[in-house]
């Protein structure tokens, strides 16, 4: 599909990405892809501030 000034356009599915997983286990895995999370961002160094 091309638009008016001639430039490729490129459509794709969404992705869904879970950012910030602290804990990256075959449990975590199997539990992402159960949900359709396409993506994990494993970072151990993440730490959540107290609500």
């Amino acid at each position: 599909m091309r638009r008016r000034d001639d430039r490729p356009t490129v459509t794709r599915p969404q992705t869904r990405v879970d950012a910030h997983v602290k804990v990256l286990d075959d449990e975590v895995v199997a539990r992402a892809k159960d949900r359709g999370i396409d993506a994990l961002v494993y970072a151990p160094h993440f730490t959540r501030l107290p609500t």
